[in-house]
């Protein structure tokens, strides 16, 4: 490699609150130059001599956190790092920020999926930094040139990691909440991981809250552990597992219950629906007044999470990144979701903690083993009463500026087709708002509680359009495959001419250009 292509950046994306490393893998890690540019910049926009907590999520044998380390401890930083080379997950450096006196949190995320370095920068309150900060960063990265530099390093101050993962799944954390709940039976679960680490905070969550468990010692992603719940299902509904939790990347949770005599992995709306039902019949089997409590949900929810809130008289509101941490500061919200991510308790945090909706979990599949293992049961209730979906996923390569333009143009396009008085009628709801890496545009909705939502998703770097058909509705078949082609077509329609109109917009700016030259 020349000196020309050690000291060339590679592109950075700010994308709501993190700065995104995109395309980079174990052959291919982000250069020097660049974790230079990025702590500089950061060096920059922070208080002068700040202590930092650095902190990285996913595994990699490159030296990320000691390249941006030793650039900040050069410049009168004082960097503190966990005394174990283990993927650490957010709750932890959480923990860490509560009971240390730390002014930041630099976190690296690696996803080796969807190949990208993520970082993310928490104050000493763990609260993202203000937008203009984050901005001014981003804008120092894009503008300064390559550098190179050398340095002298001092040892880090280390932070003991299995004192914290102890601490963090003791009675004195997570399991308070639960420390005088008495369960005659247990629910035994099989954990599944994709790091160590993940695998760790369960076998002690569930030691401590003396759960039954069995482990697979090996990493595997999610695919497998579905293959095999199908091949050994028998096998193992005979050595009495009756559901299965995988955590991979970034903690995000999959929960595989025993339903109906087999293994249902639940997407996170069925999994929101069913614990939300357990509970908040909780609080009614204890006559507690539920009439002011509130949940947070992702603009992807299903119609059936909405109608069992309605039912319960729970109020609701959408997810929005830019502001839910102040939402849940208020009393009356019990819950909020996102896709994969769980608060299941803003009082305890306000920050998404899958390990705390683990435990939740555990605390919910013993009560109904306790009732004559009334899961199934209370499932098929839920199906009959809310219905079930059946989800068609569509994917384009499109590029993230372009796509911005597509509330508008569908908006256009569905109020000309009323105008019109067209067979196939949709309402709409303009979203335009982040949740994680992905950013919602629009959805659509027809009168039999069909949706189709338009989203754009950075880690596969697509457009992404799920159809949602509503195949049962209060007791009655709702489903129809003529219908459901017709609303393929319709979107199949739309997208081909917002393409066009792209191709178009192209070629007008490209001579605008040309004439300003």
């Amino acid at each position: 490699m020349t000196d020309k292509n050690v000291l060339k950046k590679d592109k950075l994306l700010h994308i709501n609150n993190n700065y995104v490393f995109l395309n980079k893998t174990e052959k291919d890690p982000v250069r020097l130059c660049s974790f230079l540019l990025l702590a500089q910049a950061i060096h920059e926009n922070i208080k002068p001599k700040s202590k930092i907590l650095i902190s990285l999520e996913g595994e990699t044998r490159n030296k990320y956190l000691t390249k941006v380390a030793k650039f900040l401890q050069s410049h009168g930083h004082i960097i503190y790092e966990y005394d174990k080379h283990s993927s650490a997950p957010m709750i932890l450096d959480e923990y860490a920020m509560k009971v240390n006196p730390l002014d930041y949190l630099l976190k690296l995320t690696i996803n080796t999926q969807f190949k990208y370095l993520q970082v993310n920068i928490k104050d000493s309150k763990f609260n993202d930094l203000a937008p203009e900060i984050q901005s001014e960063i981003y804008e120092m990265y894009v503008n300064n040139h390559e550098f190179n530099y050398d340095w002298d390093i001092k040892p880090f101050i280390k932070l003991n990691f299995d004192k914290y993962v102890s601490e963090l799944c003791s009675k004195n954390e997570i399991l308070k909440p639960f420390a005088n709940v008495k369960q005659r039976y247990k629910s035994l679960s099989l954990l599944t991981h994709k790091n160590s680490t993940s695998l760790v905070l369960m076998k002690n969550l569930l030691q401590n809250y003396a759960n039954n468990f069995k482990t697979k010692k090996r990493s595997h992603g999610l695919k497998w552990v579905k293959v095999v719940s199908k091949l050994f299902r028998k096998s193992m509904i005979k050595r009495k597992i009756s559901n299965i939790f995988h955590f991979g990347d970034s903690s995000k949770i999959n929960v595989g219950l025993l339903l109906n005599n087999r293994f249902h992995f639940a997407d996170t709306n069925t999994l929101a629906l069913i614990y939300l039902d357990f509970y908040l019949e909780e609080y009614k089997r204890a006559k507690k007044d539920i009439s002011d409590f509130k949940v947070i949900i992702p603009y992807s929810s299903t119609y059936a999470v909405k109608d069992l809130l309605k039912q319960y008289g729970v109020g609701w509101t959408y997810f929005d990144h830019s502001n839910y941490k102040t939402v849940l500061n208020e009393k009356n919200y019990v819950f909020a979701y996102t896709e994969n991510n769980f608060i299941a308790n803003p009082k305890y945090s306000s920050e998404f903690n899958n390990y705390y909706f683990f435990i939740c979990l555990i605390w919910m599949l013993n009560s109904y083993t306790n009732r004559n293992n009334l899961l199934s049961f209370k499932y098929n209730k839920l199906v009959e009463s809310f219905g079930s979906i059946k989800t068609i996923k569509k994917r384009y390569k499109l590029e993230f500026e372009e796509t911005k333009k597509i509330t508008n143009f569908i908006s256009t396009t569905i109020t000309s087709d009323k105008k019109n008085k067209s067979k196939l009628s949709f309402s709409f709801e303009a979203i335009d708002k982040w949740d994680h890496n992905k950013y919602f545009f629009i959805k659509l909705i027809t009168s039999k509680k069909h949706e189709v939502i338009f989203y754009y998703d950075f880690e596969s770097k697509k457009l992404c359009v799920d159809i949602i058909m509503c195949m049962v509705y209060r007791y009655q078949d709702n489903y129809s495959f003529l219908e459901q082609c017709s609303i393929a077509m319709k979107i199949n329609s739309i997208l081909h001419k917002f393409k066009k109109f792209l191709k178009k917009l192209r070629k007008t700016t490209k001579n605008n250009n040309e004439n300003i030259e």
